[in-house]
């Protein structure tokens, strides 16, 4: 008995003595990665760049899987990215009784509005056209670089493309120091004892909700919190400078031709586009109405002779809560997906399957 009971336990001794050098070099691994990374962070270290919303892959391969039978498609800047709710949009576009119908947030941060209009028509080149409801910032319009890299095609894109963008951005939030070099890691450490840091605020988590939308959270590269209504505002503060002195206006003026050019070529293919002007604090209205009458969102819809409504100017949505004077909190951004339903079914009924 003794004999039998020795032997059986023999192999298992031997197999769990052979794991120990394995799993002291793990634990020794597990405890310099976190050394290094609590020292990286105490350095003032941040993630890599955490985009504010979809990736390229993440966008393209929604637009890609869209049913394109009655889809509206809601783009724009981050306004609108994180400013509206396909959820709430369908709920109150089955309680007015509206048809089958998509809606598709396809708000793009840092994107011109005309490369997204232009990336849509491309990509439905062979199907059925659309309705595109665009979202009027003086940035998206008149500001971001016309580039078009945020909507160049990837090509063979696989749903897996996008499932390591999501894998990779959460990874980020917690280890700040994935996808650093050791160089970028050595050089951290020395720029902070040297003082020689360059102070600047960085998204380090991306939020995204049931409805389709996202935001985001910045800190400063020194670890304080970002006074966000502070920093939209000086951001659109050099928008709006960069507007108004531009060359005489010659770039804005060219932008805002390009746009026009882009969304009357998408209704005479049949497309039915609208324009709405998402709710922005009163001081970013300030700010914005110090921009030329030809580049105010009035101008710009009755050029374009489309269906339009500035939600800034109405009642109830005037004051709805924002998150930094420049995007709505999820509570407004699901108020407002709700209203602009109503909307387009009074005003654009056929986008609403009636």
């Amino acid at each position: 008995m003794n004999s039998f009971t020795s032997s059986s336990k023999t192999p298992f001794m031997h197999g769990w003595r052979s794991m120990l050098p394995f799993l002291f070099a793990s634990i020794t691994c597990m405890i310099g990665i976190v050394a290094v990374e609590y020292a990286f962070r105490h350095a003032h270290g941040v993630p890599l760049d955490i985009v504010p919303g979809m990736t390229r892959a993440e966008f393209q391969w929604k637009i890609a899987n869209a049913a394109w039978s009655n889809s509206i498609f809601v783009i724009g800047d981050s306004r609108a990215g994180w400013g509206f709710s396909e959820v709430a949009f369908a709920d109150e576009a089955a309680r007015l009784g509206a048809g089958r119908i998509e809606p598709v947030n396809a708000g793009l941060a840092g994107t011109r509005v005309e490369s997204i209009v232009h990336y849509l028509l491309n990509e439905g080149k062979m199907r059925s056209p659309q309705t595109v409801v665009i979202n009027y910032s003086p940035a998206s319009f008149f500001y971001w670089p016309n580039h078009r890299e945020s909507v160049k095609p990837l090509r063979d894109l696989k749903r897996q493309d996008v499932i390591d963008d999501e894998i990779s951005i959460f990874l980020r939030q917690w280890l700040y120091t994935l996808g650093r070099t050791p160089e970028q890691i050595f050089d951290q450490f020395r720029d902070w004892r040297s003082g020689a840091l360059i102070r600047r605020p960085v998204f380090v988590s991306r939020n995204r909700y049931t409805g389709g939308f996202y935001n985001a959270t910045r800190v400063w590269t020194d670890g304080a919190p970002v006074n966000e209504n502070q920093e939209q505002l000086s951001h659109y503060a050099r928008v709006v400078l960069d507007v108004l002195n531009n060359g005489n206006q010659a770039r804005p003026r060219m932008l805002k031709a390009e746009l026009i050019s882009t969304i009357r070529r998408a209704r005479s293919r049949g497309w039915h586009v609208a324009m709405i002007r998402l709710p922005v604090g009163k001081e970013m209205q300030k700010l914005e109405s110090q921009l030329r009458p030809e580049f105010s969102f009035s101008s710009m819809a009755e050029e374009l002779g489309v269906p339009s409504i500035d939600f800034n100017e109405l009642e109830d949505t005037r004051n709805v809560d924002s998150l930094d004077q420049s995007h709505m909190t999820p509570e407004s951004t699901r108020f407002l997906s709700a209203v602009l339903a109503r909307f387009l079914w009074e005003n654009v009924p056929e986008t609403m399957g009636k």
